[in-house]
């Protein structure tokens, strides 16, 4: 019988790196040493990543308190091909993936401490060829989906399965969701409120991206930059009722509109802060006359990610890709990721 092939003691990674007074991180390849299996750990040859616009703001310098020398992204799929002694839960050949927090592994994120386990921010991401991560940490991803489709899922896919199905209140069938944006966790958003029974409504400022999102199959929309008043769309588009659920990721510059735009005791879960701040309105007495609730979401914990893909599969839903770099384009990959055109994720694949 052949011997098995020896493990790797050293892999191939791209790190951010700042040099001197200047924000903006150089992204460049190196070589080192794999660090030792522990017990408890997992020796993943990682297939895919992907990028999150987080991966953007680290390598612009402007996402607060990120290291200045970190190997970036968290979203991978790939092989365990090797086991710490004490892993029962897996075995070599699974398909795995894990999460933005490896900390983060069950309840609530009740310890502010999770956030120093943040791969690609604080700690060595995943854009590597092989990963050494806790098992804790690790999930198995849907069979039906290519390496380049399950790696990315690990950051804005939970986020919105959590915004909408895995908080206090799940969207229903009958239900309206409004998600702003186009972005990958919008798309998410508006697929799992779909294969809900729920109606969606996406808010756009490209005539361009709506018709992408026609040809996806949706059909109600909202171009914010022609229709300022966009919350009055909105009622209009529900027969005065405003929508069940918002995927909110503006931030203070769009969360007026989205507190006029919910229904009474309807949920606005906030997920990002990408509009500028405008407004000069009263919140607070905004949100107390709508009774609504507002709920911040950042990612999920592992039990959760496994119960999405989970989820995933049995409705054979899939990613949005748009476009798909090799592992030695990883700069024509960021430089790509500023490109306001795309719809959908952008894919590192690792041979």
């Amino acid at each position: 019988m052949p011997s098995a092939a020896p493990l790797p003691t050293t892999s191939r990674q791209w790190r951010a790196i700042q040099t001197g007074d200047v924000k903006l991180r150089d992204i460049l390849l190196s070589e080192q040493a794999l660090p030792p299996l522990g017990s408890t750990d997992v020796l993943i040859r990682v297939r895919a990543v992907s990028l999150n616009h987080t991966e953007k703001l680290v390598s612009e310098g402007n996402f607060p308190g990120s290291s200045l020398d970190v190997v970036p992204c968290s979203d991978l799929a790939g092989d365990i091909i090797a086991l710490g002694q004490d892993v029962s839960s897996f075995k070599t050949g699974d398909r795995v993936s894990a999460g933005r927090l490896l900390g983060f592994v069950e309840g609530t994120l009740g310890d502010t401490t999770f956030r120093n386990t943040g791969t690609g921010i604080y700690i060595d991401g995943v854009l590597s060829e092989y990963k050494v991560l806790p098992a804790e940490s690790v999930v198995t991803v849907p069979d039906h989906l290519t390496y380049e489709e399950a790696c990315t899922l690990s950051c804005v896919a939970i986020t919105a399965y959590n915004a909408l199905l895995g908080g206090p209140k799940h969207v229903e069938k009958g239900d309206t969701v409004l998600v702003l944006g186009s972005g990958n966790l919008s798309l998410f958003a508006a697929q799992f409120a779909t294969t809900m029974g729920a109606d969606v409504i996406f808010t756009s400022s490209s005539d361009e991206k709506i018709a992408q999102l026609k040809d996806l199959g949706y059909e109600k929309f909202v171009n914010w930059k022609t229709t300022p008043e966009w919350d009055k769309e909105v009622h209009k588009l529900t027969n005065g009722r405003g929508v069940s659920h918002i995927i909110e990721n503006g931030g203070m510059g769009t969360l007026g509109k989205s507190i006029s735009a919910i229904s009474m005791g309807g949920w606005i879960h906030v997920v990002g802060f990408l509009a500028e701040n405008t407004t000069d309105v009263d919140l607070t007495y905004q949100a107390i006359m709508k009774t609504c609730i507002i709920r911040g979401v950042f990612v999920g914990p592992t039990t959760m990610f496994q119960e999405m893909n989970d989820f995933i599969s049995e409705r054979q839903l899939r990613p949005v890709l748009d476009k798909v770099f090799d592992f030695d384009q990883v700069p024509q990959a960021y430089a790509y990721l500023s490109s306001s055109e795309r719809l959908g994720k952008i894919v590192i694949r690792i041979p």
